[in-house]
């Protein structure tokens, strides 16, 4: 972009593509992170000169929109990152005055100024608690996303090529990461629900990486809420449009496909536990415990990447293949015994004795009737006998044939 020396020539510019309605060229000037020239910035740091000069070179609401955009950029490029805030909040304020009557050649804007404002927000909340100060700038942002999702989805003009709806999914992938950011996973729900409500151009007419991001959210709404076999279908879609583009998301999704294949009943390639010495290291102990059914390996892994796992909201879900590992061992039980209907519980307690679980068999009973619950073993306990009756043809059913939990 040309570096202005002075304040009128760069407010022209602005103009200009303001009234031929060039969005992203304007985008490209509205950017906290661009580096301007020292007169340009010298100008922008007297603030009535340059509300001045916005006022008499600007159309209503867009003087007020840019000056704040400018001030931001001030404040960020002297490292006052709260100011900087400040401005950027009141710009995206002036903005939405604005935006009501503007459409689709202006989302462009749309973007940036939303994506700075989080940008913004985060570091200025990240310097207020290091200064031991109430931080409340990112929750602020989020009320702002929010109505700016509203302008979009609810937008009725006819001509759905010039629609705000156009915008929809850029600011609810922003929506999206502000929640998951400050532990409000639950309000994502109502940006879907008003999507599915907003009568909206198919998913796959929107550019790729806005797909992308919103399978990614959606996947990883659906895993929390342990909706698997959904959420596995979104990831997917998501990791398809990511595969060779970047490694750090390719990353991010596999650390979710991998858990919910192991529940069902899908062990990981050794070439998708090598793709990434993270996965490996992470996954590898874990998968060759199952293989093997030793607990006492799984749970030694488990708490050894106990950080990486909670760090990608896989913890709770790889626990739950801990009965799968138990079930390997039990399967092992049943051979070793010649595959009998009938098995006594305290088989079962002296193979876990044997590789380091010492339980009582009350707690063994318990394992056997979840497994028998889930339908990982086909059969029934007599308590009174302390016997597990097992049905004479596939006691131990494959765990693919099984809903996941």
């Amino acid at each position: 972009m040309k570096k202005y020396t002075r304040l009128v020539p760069f407010l022209n510019i602005i103009k200009e593509f303001i009234e031929s309605k060039n969005g992203y060229e304007l985008a490209g000037m509205l950017n906290v992170k661009i580096l301007h020239s020292t007169g340009l910035m010298k100008q922008i740091s007297q603030p009535d000169h340059a509300r001045d000069l916005c006022r008499k070179n600007l159309p209503r609401y867009w003087d007020d929109t840019i000056y704040s955009q400018l001030r931001a950029l001030y404040h960020y490029q002297t490292n006052n990152v709260v100011e900087a805030c400040l401005e950027q909040k009141n710009c995206v304020l002036a903005f939405h005055r604005l935006f009501p009557d503007l459409d689709r050649w202006s989302l462009p804007i749309h973007y940036i100024i939303h994506s700075d404002l989080y940008y913004l927000s985060v570091l200025a909340d990240k310097e207020l608690i290091a200064n031991n100060k109430k931080a409340g700038n990112l929750e602020e942002a989020a009320r702002a996303f929010n109505k700016a999702f509203t302008y979009c989805v609810i937008d009725r003009r006819v001509q759905i090529a010039n629609s705000r709806k156009w915008g929809t999914y850029y600011i609810a992938n922003l929506l999206f990461k502000t929640y998951f950011k400050l532990k409000s996973i639950s309000l994502c729900k109502n940006i879907q629900r008003a999507i599915d409500a907003g009568d909206m151009p198919k998913l796959e007419e929107y550019p790729i990486a806005e797909q992308t991001t919103f399978h990614y959210y959606s996947g990883l709404l659906l895993f929390l809420e342990e909706q698997y076999h959904e959420a596995e279908k979104h990831l997917l879609k998501a990791f398809k449009y990511t595969k060779g583009k970047s490694e750090k998301n390719e990353l991010i999704i596999i650390h979710l496909l991998i858990p919910i294949r192991l529940l069902s009943g899908v062990i990981p390639s050794y070439n998708l536990l090598n793709y990434h010495s993270s996965i490996k290291s992470v996954y590898g102990g874990m998968v060759d415990a199952i293989r093997s059914g030793n607990i006492r390996q799984f749970d030694q892994c488990l708490k050894e990447n106990e950080k990486e796992l909670l760090k990608y909201n896989t913890y709770l879900t790889i626990e739950k293949c801990r009965l799968l590992c138990i079930r390997r061992l039990f399967k092992k039980v049943y051979f070793m015994e010649g595959k009998l209907t009938r098995m006594k519980v305290t088989s079962f307690q002296q193979a876990l004795k044997f590789v380091g679980v010492d339980v009582k068999l009350n707690e063994v009973e318990c394992l056997l009737a979840i497994m028998v619950d889930k339908g990982y073993i086909r059969g029934y306990i007599s308590h009174e006998k302390s016997i597990l009756v097992l049905s004479a043809t596939n006691a131990f059913p494959n765990v693919t044939s099984i809903s996941l939990a």
